[in-house]
């Protein structure tokens, strides 16, 4: 019996533990959601699970390496300790391997006074409704809460023409009725080379998230096609930022595309008839002519 009790005053303290983990975990993401949201910053579906098994082995690595320096200040063999630490951090690289661009999700932003109501249903719940009720039905309100907020700001998903500067020159993100999002270069604003990575994360992921509240967009239209075009349409499908390829029907049938096709098998390209591009056309002259009467 004695061992049973041991079993269970152990399980009970584990229980204990995963609730407060999770709370705490809770209470950072609705703090912290505000910003994230405003940068256009994406969130993770295994960001509380994840900062659980992390707090722990952190703490274990930080240990670990302040007895491993201590040993060797001291002139003790550490290489015990080291092994250890080495192998904390090659299981932790172990569970991140298993990370996927899949678990991303983002939100739009709505108005800022919205955001600044985020932290103040935090505290609240944490400074009136906590004293008053059981942790369990504090823990079951704040994910609530969050599950509100995240649907909330996904009301305030953009339904017009953004554009994203790159360079002097902009891009535009269109909402299309067959292609889903839609990432237009019109004007051969594309370009290749090691900055590209850089402006897709820094530049369209923003915008993205900002605005229409995704992660990537479904199709990016080229509509002067090159073979430098092309090569950074790939480079963005390859990165996962845009899902495929789509060119004029009066290029699409040219031999040197359908040789870069047969190269490229990985990537998917379509056509589009004239009539749609005329209309995403006609969709960023009444976007810019908002903006002129805006100014």
């Amino acid at each position: 019996m004695r061992v049973i009790d041991i079993i269970l005053q152990a399980a009970q303290q584990i229980v204990v533990f995963l609730r407060e983990a999770v709370r705490i975990q809770l209470i950072l993401f609705l703090w912290s959601l505000p910003l994230l949201v405003w940068w256009g910053m994406p969130l993770s579906y295994g960001a509380i699970a994840g900062n659980i098994l992390f707090s722990p082995f952190i703490a274990l690595f930080l240990i670990g390496s302040m007895i491993y320096f201590v040993a060797l200040i001291s002139g003790f063999s550490g290489i015990w300790c080291g092994a250890i630490v080495e192998y904390i951090a090659r299981w932790w690289m172990w569970c991140l391997s298993y990370g996927s661009d899949s678990w991303l999700f983002a939100v739009s932003q709505p108005p800022g006074w919205i955001l600044f109501l985020i932290p103040l249903s935090v505290v609240y719940i944490v400074y009136y409704i906590r004293p008053v009720v059981q942790r369990w039905i504090e823990l079951v309100m704040l994910v609530l809460v969050a599950c509100l907020w995240i649907f909330l700001l996904n009301s305030f998903r953009e339904r017009s023409v953004s554009p994203v500067k790159q360079g002097q020159r902009s891009l535009y993100l269109v909402p299309h009725n067959k292609y889903g999002l839609l990432l237009y270069d019109r004007d051969d604003v594309l370009r290749g080379g090691s900055s590209l990575a850089k402006w897709a994360q820094f530049q369209l992921k923003p915008v993205l998230a900002r605005n229409y509240g995704a992660c990537s967009c479904q199709s990016l239209f080229i509509a002067r096609p090159s073979t430098r075009r092309l090569d950074a349409g790939a480079i963005l499908v390859a990165s996962g930022i845009v899902g495929s390829l789509l060119v004029p029907a009066a290029a699409y049938q040219a031999v040197w595309l359908q040789k870069w096709c047969a190269q490229h098998e990985r990537v998917k390209v379509c056509c589009l008839k004239k009539s749609e591009e005329y209309q995403l056309l006609h969709m960023i002259a009444q976007e810019k002519k908002a903006v002129h009467e805006v100014l």
